[in-house]
């Protein structure tokens, strides 16, 4: 079963009367796992923990994880040292008098001085505020999960339509391999017989044959055929991280089709080769969005 990269999840913890958290994710896709957190100011140490959660599920993917804390979080109030700020006065003006400097020590000299003003510790985080984030976490990565395994159902059925539309085109070109290059080798023969009037017909069959044989493209659509059954593996969940797998085999498709574009003399089979380079763009695009 395929996963997309595509999701969004979103839970709610109460951390306290008054106070709830609000956990929203989101992923898009990306060549590896990004893990971006935007946390409220106090939660600084839960990122870390976050992102293990989140790498534990998703292998693929940019993810932005958003916890925003609305209510009063209590924050400790900021206190300031008078007796610090009184030493600090005191001395300023010895030392005025000492260097005989005019002037007056304002307010917010003082409170720019080391000690004057405690600021609170930057994490404000009760444990059991961290349980409780946790577990709301885990219940926003269930949400995006399922929501990204939805997707990549979407997307198993769109690839199975370019398959089974690569594949049809494939065995009718193979069909019409021999009316094509019975086309080819009187086309060869004619050409041959115009530029040497003369030259013996054996030969000049001999010479065609060999054209045509520079032309067959029965291992390109061998090969096209292999590419296509590794792709329906891939979608099956038979290989590892099947985005990787598919955007593989989109590109060695790409490579066969075009061989076999170049080596057909065809009209009605050039049609068919620039149909199926239009399906494996399809593939490409479904592939960038799966995990």
């Amino acid at each position: 079963m395929l996963t997309s990269m595509t999701g969004f999840g979103r839970a709610e913890a109460e951390l306290a009367p008054g106070t709830r958290a609000v956990i929203e994710i989101r992923s898009v896709n990306h060549r590896y796992l990004e893990v971006e957190c935007r946390l409220s100011e106090g939660l600084a140490g839960l990122e870390d923990s976050f992102r293990q959660e989140a790498a534990r599920l998703l292998k693929r993917g940019r993810v932005r994880i958003s916890v925003a804390v609305k209510g009063d979080p209590a924050n400790p109030k900021i206190l300031f040292r008078s007796e610090v700020a009184r030493r600090y006065a005191a001395e300023l003006k010895k030392l005025a008098g000492s260097l005989k400097i005019s002037g007056e020590i304002t307010l917010p000299t003082l409170l720019s001085l080391p000690g004057v003003v405690a600021t609170p510790e930057k994490s404000f985080l009760p444990p059991q505020w961290a349980v409780r984030l946790e577990k709301a976490l885990r219940e926003a990565l269930a949400e995006l999960s399922a929501m990204r395994r939805k997707e990549g159902r979407r997307l198993q059925e769109a690839i199975a339509q370019v398959v089974g539309q690569m594949e049809r085109s494939a065995a009718w070109i193979r069909r019409r391999l021999p009316d094509m290059e019975e086309k080819l080798a009187k086309r060869f023969s004619a050409r041959i017989l115009k530029l040497a009037p003369k030259a013996d017909p054996r030969e000049t069959a001999a010479q065609a044959a060999g054209m045509v044989s520079a032309s067959d493209v029965s291992e390109e659509l061998t090969r096209i055929g292999s590419h296509l059954t590794a792709v329906r593996q891939a979608v099956e969940g038979q290989t590892g991280l099947a985005g990787r797998t598919l955007d593989f085999l989109a590109q060695e498709l790409h490579r066969e089709v075009n061989t076999l574009g170049s080596k057909a003399f065809d009209a009605a089979v050039v049609r068919r080769v620039v149909e199926m380079k239009h399906q494996i763009e399809k593939l490409r695009e479904q592939a960038a969005n799966v995990e």
